[in-house]
């Protein structure tokens, strides 16, 4: 027994681990490092069908290889400008914003109230649907 312990010993660094600190930081970045991933998949499928090397993307997009490669293996996180450059270099669309006029989000004007009209009991028995942007009475 007393060998065994020895043994576990010989193997077991003096040094403290910080392990529990890197687990809290992925588990804290968890929601970017998974975008980043996928983003970083998408690309490399892009470029193995399209045969383009990472050199050539190197060159092509005017950074460090190594800066790259952490990119590749999803370790970034990356800035919505190096995900435009991507995008133009590779000619494919890696994140899509969705757009809407603006006239959807413009408040119609329901009813007009004057100053004089606000008083507590008012203000009180009013509130504002935030899915149509207008009023409704509540109670009777």
């Amino acid at each position: 027994m007393k060998a065994n312990i020895e043994k576990f010993e010989a193997l077991v660094s003096p040094i403290l681990s910080d392990w529990h600190i890197e687990a809290d930081e992925r588990i804290a970045n968890k929601v970017w490092q998974d975008k980043a991933f996928d983003i970083a998949l998408r690309v490399i499928r892009h470029m193995r069908v399209n045969k383009i090397s990472q050199v050539r993307l190197v060159d092509d997009m005017g950074m460090k290889a190594q800066s790259l490669n952490r990119i590749l293996q999803g370790k970034e996180n990356l800035t919505l400008e190096t995900i435009c450059r991507f995008e133009s270099a590779l000619n494919i669309t890696l994140i899509e914003v969705i757009y809407s006029s603006t006239e959807a989000y413009e408040p119609e004007v329901v009813k007009s109230v004057t100053p004089s009209q606000f008083t507590a009991q008012s203000v009180a028995k009013e509130s504002i649907n935030l899915d149509s942007i207008g009023y409704e009475k509540l109670g009777a």
